[in-house]
Parts: structure tokens; sequence; C-alpha cells
């Protein structure tokens, strides 16, 4: 039995320049995500961001696949 996703949204504050003006973080399962219910939701949010940040362990930036793939592609 899937219990995806347990917290659907949390507020944060804080006192921060960069924040002034508002701004929305979505934490998204990946876009290749092995569950596609989880990279539908991806996609869906994927279309409408301004910013793209990618969070991802690894020890080179170039040796994680995906992430290397996400930071070249260009949205269409």
């Amino acid at each position: 039995m899937a219990i995806w996703p347990l917290i659907n949204h949390v507020d944060i504050y804080l006192k921060a320049d960069i924040v002034k003006g508002g701004i929305v973080l979505v934490d998204v399962p990946g876009l290749l995500d092995i569950v596609e219910s989880r990279a539908a939701v991806a996609r869906k949010h994927y279309q409408n961001l301004s910013v793209t940040a990618i969070v991802t362990p690894c020890v080179r930036a170039a040796d994680e696949r995906t992430a290397v793939n996400l930071m070249t592609e260009t949205k269409s």
C-alpha cells in the first residue's frame, strides 16, 4: 500500500532578501522516477518552473547522468 505523499504542504518563514518578494519551493520526485504517478507530478510542476534547482548526491556533477541531463535539457 502506497502512502506517498506523507506531507502535502509546509510553510517556512525566513527573514532574508532573497525571499522578500515571495518564493515557492516545490520538492518533486525525479522526472525519471520508476513510479509513473510520481514522475507525472514532477512533469506537471516542471512545465511551470521559472527557476530549476537540482539537488542530488554525487561525488562529481559530471558523474550524475540524470542531473547533467536536467541541467542541459531545454524546456520546449
